[in-house]
C-alpha cells in the first residue's frame, strides 16, 4: 500500500501508512499499548472471544508478525474473563484489566501468567468493572473504577495509595469513567464516559 496523506476536519495533515490486521488475524480491538522494542499488546473481546495478544510491526509490511497469542498458552485461563484494556510497567510485565472479574492480571512478556489483584468490591484496591489503566513515572498505576465512578491509585501489587471521584456530573466527580492517560508533567487525564467529557486533573 503507498503511503498517503489525510486531512481532518480541523486541517492537520497525517502520513497514512497502512492498515495492520484484520478478522482473520484480530477480533473486537479494545485496547493496545506498546512494549519494548515496539512490540505492541492488545485485548481483545467478541462473542465467545476474549485474547491478550502481541504483534510486531517492522518498517515493511512483510515485517508485520503476530507473535503470540496469550490464549493460546492456557485457554481456559481466558474461559469466563472480560480483559479491557492494559499498560505495560517498565519491568516490561502486563497489567491487564477485567471487567468481569473485576481485578487485574499481571503477565509476564512472553504471555505466562504471574499474579492478579483486587476483587469486586468499593473499599481502597477493590474494584467494579474496572477499565482504563495508566502507569505513572513513578511505576505506580491509575485505574479507572469505572462502576465505582472514581480513580484508583494504586501499586503494581495492588496496594491503594489514593483515590478520588464519585458519582456524579459535577466538577471532579464521574459518570462510568473509562479511558485515562498521563501527560509528560504527570497530569491526568480521565474520559469522564456517560458525562460525555475529558477532565484534567494535576499531578
Amino acid at each position: 500500500m503507498t503511503p498517503s496523506l489525510t486531512t481532518s476536519a480541523a486541517g492537520r495533515t497525517y502520513d497514512y501508512d497502512r492498515v495492520v490486521g484484520g478478522r482473520e488475524q484480530m477480533n473486537g480491538i479494545v485496547s493496545m499499548a506498546f512494549g519494548a522494542d515496539d512490540e505492541i499488546y492488545i485485548t481483545q473481546k467478541a462473542l465467545f472471544f476474549f485474547d491478550v495478544s502481541k504483534l510486531k510491526i517492522g518498517p515493511e509490511p512483510d515485517d508485520e508478525e503476530m507473535i503470540m497469542s496469550f490464549r493460546e498458552k492456557d485457554p481456559d485461563f481466558f474461559e469466563g474473563t472480560w480483559p479491557a484494556c492494559l499498560a505495560v510497567g517498565s519491568d516490561h510485565d502486563i497489567y491487564v484489566t477485567d471487567e468481569l472479574r473485576h481485578l487485574i492480571y499481571v503477565f509476564d512478556q512472553d504471555g505466562v501468567f504471574k499474579r492478579e489483584f483486587g476483587s469486586l468490591g468499593s473499599s481502597p484496591g477493590k474494584f467494579d468493572r474496572p477499565s482504563g489503566i495508566v502507569f505513572t513515572g513513578d511505576d505506580s498505576i491509575y485505574v479507572c473504577d469505572t462502576m465505582n465512578h472514581r480513580i484508583q491509585h494504586v501499586t503494581p501489587m495492588g496496594k491503594s495509595i489514593n483515590e478520588f471521584g464519585s458519582q456524579g456530573s459535577d466538577e471532579g466527580q464521574f459518570q462510568s469513567p473509562w479511558g485515562l492517560d498521563i501527560d509528560n508533567e504527570g497530569n491526568v487525564f480521565i474520559a469522564d464516559h456517560k458525562n460525555h467529557r475529558i477532565q484534567k486533573f494535576d499531578a
